[in-house]
């Protein structure tokens, strides 16, 4: 896979604009789950690569070749349009659209013509009303806060939600959920590793959930794979988890096969 690689890296350095238009880059869907009905309630969009040679490359080797070109902006507003775009077809079909959550590096949140692509999208697909959510990391805490107050009072003025993703990785800047305007919270996977075995794990997830639900937060789990998990989650007060234990990331057309 290591030529592969190449190829791509010297392709994403030259065009990432073609690879895209070419179909290299494609959504995949992974299902948010109520963890008590089983329910699906939503859906994380996922970039994947695809090369026409060696198949599907790891985001891991080529996500951070986008961040090194500085293009990774490019990437994630094709995911933004992909989910308005299959947000419609559901609707087309007649059935109930689930929210989609979409990355956004920090490149991105501060791309000069961020405003202008999404009012495009709004007009032509519709006002997103909650349905999209726009997930960014706690990195944003290095940004100016009055500049990122203002971008997320836009999406929200257009109808985004917004979500912090990858809460309780290394140094959880607590600071961040007074600062920024979060309607939902993403709770790292780390964070449940060891859930079912470490009681002190499980006191101080409690009281986070607690914590996240005063604010008037949303709370998403992910990284969820096991029933041991599940049942403990369910004893913590959590709502909604994403994981391979109810489902991996999907094709588009499999995800709305199997969950729509």
């Amino acid at each position: 896979q290591n030529d592969a690689v190449g190829k791509l890296a010297k392709k994403i350095e030259e065009d990432v604009s073609e690879l895209i238009i070419n179909g290299n880059f494609r959504m995949f869907l992974q299902p948010k789950v109520n963890i008590l009905t089983g329910k699906t309630v939503g859906a994380e969009a996922l970039i994947r690569l695809y090369d026409n040679e060696k198949g599907f490359v790891s985001p891991g080797l080529f996500i951070p070749l986008l961040e090194e070109n500085n293009v990774v902006h490019l990437v994630d507003l094709f995911i933004l349009r992909q989910a308005f775009q299959f947000q419609k077809t559901v609707r087309d079909a007649g059935l109930e659209v689930v929210p989609i959550s979409v990355n956004f590096s920090k490149n991105t949140l501060t791309s000069p013509n961020l405003m202008e692509i999404i009012k495009s999208h709004c007009d032509t697909y519709g006002s997103p009303d909650g349905m999209i959510c726009i997930e960014i990391t706690e990195t944003i805490s290095n940004m100016d806060h009055m500049e990122v107050n203002r971008i997320a009072k836009s999406l929200h003025n257009f109808g985004f939600s917004i979500s912090m993703d990858d809460f309780g990785t290394k140094y959880s800047n607590m600071a961040v959920l007074t600062q920024f305007d979060f309607d939902t919270v993403k709770i790292d996977r780390s964070m449940i590793i060891d859930i079912v075995e470490n009681e002190k794990n499980q006191l101080v997830l409690k009281h986070m959930i607690q914590m996240l639900k005063d604010l008037g937060m949303e709370i998403v789990i992910e990284g969820v794979e096991t029933s041991e998990q599940v049942t403990v989650l369910k004893e913590l007060g959590c709502d909604v988890v994403q994981g391979f234990y109810f489902g991996k990331p999907e094709p588009e057309g499999r995800f709305y096969e199997l969950y729509m």
